[in-house]
């Protein structure tokens, strides 16, 4: 935010019904590079590699300036998170999603992403925005059918942000689980932050009916 620069993080742990989250300013308790995600903050370490991402950029200007986002799509992560005394094997979809530019003085954005199965076991990701890469065409709007990714036309989110809703037909319902919430408000730059962990029911576009949709959900208004 501005000169600011924060990192947030979170593990969700479904099976032993634990959760762990933390944000920092002026961070540096996480690292990402061009295949691995790795944090070391107290007793929790991620260390997350993907391989052969599948990944596009979107442009957008922004009056006289623009911004600009980069995402990673993968089928082939895998790595170890610990908390504590616990350590698990993790392997899995793999999303990268990298943002950077000269955003509008207050941005507000609602985003939502999910991998899981359909009726007929194929692989199935998306990626839905708006607020943010959110135009008509060549906007970040994505489904994955297994590697092939295609552009889908505006979506839409209820108020409570409890289901996204696309053009082309479908709608899917998410059922929270975990939040990372953070507030920061240092006058001339503000922010607040909602972040979601759960899962994800129901139709996307061309009748894909979702089975064992895990994902993430996210609200963010910043003047920045």
């Amino acid at each position: 935010m501005g000169p600011l620069k924060q990192e947030y993080w979170g593990v969700w742990d479904r099976a032993a019904g634990q959760f762990r989250q933390a944000s920092h300013i002026f961070g540096s308790r996480l690292q990402l590079e061009s295949n691995r995600v790795r944090v070391a903050d107290g007793d929790v370490e991620i260390d997350v590699t993907f391989d052969k991402p599948v990944s596009f950029e979107v442009y957008r200007p922004a009056g006289r300036a623009y911004i600009w986002s980069h995402k990673d799509y993968s089928r082939s992560a895998k790595g170890r998170v610990r908390y504590g005394d616990t350590s698990r094997e993790v392997s899995g979809v793999m999303f990268v999603d990298v943002n950077a530019g000269y955003h509008e003085r207050h941005t507000r954005w609602r985003w939502a992403a999910r991998a899981g199965t359909d009726q007929q076991g194929r692989l199935i990701a998306f990626n839905a925005i708006t607020g943010l890469f959110d135009t008509p065409t060549n906007s970040e709007r994505t489904i994955w059918i297994e590697d092939a990714a295609q552009e889908v036309g505006p979506n839409r989110f209820a108020d409570d942000l409890s289901s996204v809703s696309f053009a082309e037909g479908g709608t899917l319902t998410f059922h929270p689980e975990q939040l990372i919430e953070n507030h920061d408000n240092y006058l001339l730059i503000r922010s607040d932050y909602f972040h979601w962990f759960g899962t994800y029911s129901g139709t996307l576009p061309d009748g894909i009916q979702l089975h064992e949709a895990y994902g993430v959900r996210e609200l963010h208004d910043a003047v920045w």
